[in-house]
């Protein structure tokens, strides 16, 4: 019936044609998201890029991007963590490319979870702060609630991991970032954050309250599907039993984890770790066989079984007192030890010499640019210093030119001051002389006129006031004659 109800849904998708996909958009992630939860990938996978095929061809771009986004979180959760890097990295390109803006906080996200999972935890810390940003902007209140949960848990394993804080401040971070998820509708990050709290409780050997939260985890399940849950959720209820010392116990939980992932078929990397995990249990019981054959059946999984592997083996045959075997499995892992050791160096010489030649190029590049700035920077000044030459002599020129205008100028008001001079000394002289003539004509006659005693005391009296006068006025034309 799944299988039914899944292709009436591609069909629905592909047929949508005058809309867009918007409204089929999303119970397509609705779908797929509730086969990625039951295990079932391929169907999940499939479902997406048909619906992508479809976005792509009618080029809606946000339908597009959102649905590589549900891909990368679909890799994600079945531990395909450089797959799901890869294809969020895709999403963001497009969501930067069409200016997706208000998708941006989840593609950031995404891509900060899938590089905690690969250990990249300050690259991680990073996009987990630009989503946080992001979404605050925008009012997105759930994801900024993811992204302040994962930045805790983020810090909360690095610092862990890093010794830089006690187990206390690591479980502090922890519940800090789980409370925000409670109220919040993502159950499935609300249960991952809550198995991950309680592996805390684990370490610092609180059993009460690691049970308390594995069954709280429990009841979330009654109402919620989510296989990785469930099979945490059984992991965890093996390691309480172990803690409890209680073998069987353990054994069954884990043997109900192996039985859940070998149906599926999805999940190799859990099924070589299941398999660990109960030859652990075997061994701690002395059960040499058994351990030996689950790492037989670890070693059969797709998963290569790597350099662990060999020493596990050395180690179980030399507790058996099989030495023979022992020494086979010690010698294969020191060559595997040799060649992993070696494939190290050569790939640590590779990556040293692919820095040193990038560093010589960006030197290279880096005293290139140098040289173009001093090129630059030297035509630049040239330029301006001989901008400031040119308007030094351009002033210069002006200035020796106003100079002559004013010079000019000068020596023709001079001329004309000089010739004024002239004209007045001229004016005054002839006045004066043509003045002076008639006071000596006057003088003369009044003087005679005095001397003969011949006139009235009245007239005698008229002709000394001619006289006077006519002295007085000789007086001033002389000055005026002077002047001039």
């Amino acid at each position: 019936m799944k299988k039914i109800a899944l292709g009436i849904v591609i069909t629905v998708v592909l047929l949508t044609n005058q809309a867009g996909i918007s409204q089929p958009l999303e119970q397509i992630l609705q779908q797929s998201d509730l086969l990625m939860r039951t295990g079932q990938q391929t169907e999940s996978l499939r479902l997406l890029r048909d619906g992508a095929i479809t976005a792509q061809v009618q080029a809606a771009h946000p339908d597009l991007a959102r649905l590589l986004l549900a891909e990368a979180e679909n890799h994600y959760y079945f531990f395909h963590f450089d797959s799901a890097y890869t294809v969020a990295k895709e999403a963001l390109t497009l969501a930067e490319k069409y200016q997706l803006e208000a998708l941006l906080p989840a593609v950031y996200l995404q891509i900060g979870i899938a590089a905690m999972k690969s250990k990249y935890y300050e690259e991680a810390l990073n996009y987990m702060s630009k989503a946080y940003t992001q979404a605050k902007e925008k009012g997105q209140e759930l994801l900024i609630l993811q992204a302040d949960a994962y930045t805790e848990d983020i810090s909360g394993i690095y610092n862990y991991h890093q010794g830089l804080l006690n187990t206390n401040v690591a479980q502090d971070a922890y519940e800090r970032a789980l409370k925000p998820l409670e109220a919040s509708q993502d159950t499935s990050l609300y249960l991952s954050f809550l198995l991950r709290y309680a592996d805390m409780y684990r370490n610092t050997g609180s059993l009460d309250s690691f049970q308390l939260l594995i069954q709280q985890a429990e009841t979330t399940l009654e109402n919620f599907q989510d296989i990785r849950a469930e099979l945490k959720v059984l992991i965890m209820k093996s390691i309480h039993q172990s803690l409890l010392e209680n073998w069987a116990a353990e054994e069954f939980y884990i043997r109900q984890a192996l039985q859940k992932v070998l149906r599926l078929g999805t999940f190799p990397q859990l099924v070589q770790h299941y398999y660990f995990r109960l030859h652990f249990t075997y061994k701690e019981r002395k059960q040499w066989n058994k351990a030996i054959e689950m790492l037989d059946s670890a070693n059969l999984i797709e998963t290569k079984l790597l350099l662990t592997g060999h020493d596990l083996y050395a180690q179980v045959y030399k507790e058996k007192g099989d030495d023979t075997k022992a020494l086979e499995h010690y010698e294969k892992w020191m060559a595997l030890r040799d060649s992993v050791l070696q494939t190290e160096k050569l790939s640590l010489i590779t990556e040293w010499e692919t820095k040193y030649d990038l560093q010589q190029k960006d030197l290279e590049l880096e005293q290139q640019r140098s040289r173009q700035n001093l090129l630059i920077g030297g035509l630049v000044f040239l330029s301006f210093f001989g901008f400031l030459l040119f308007r030094a002599y351009r002033n210069k020129n002006k200035l020796n030119q106003e100079l002559r205008s004013q010079k000019q100028k000068i020596e023709q008001q001079a001329e004309e001051l000089r010739s004024l001079d002239r004209i007045k000394s001229n004016f005054f002289a002839n006045v004066s002389h043509e003045l002076r003539t008639p006071l000596t004509m006057i003088l003369g006659p009044a003087e005679l006129a005095l001397k003969s005693k011949r006139l009235a005391q009245k007239e005698q009296k008229l002709i000394i006031l001619v006289k006077k006068n006519s002295q007085k006025l000789l007086q001033l034309v002389n000055e005026i004659l002077d002047l001039a």
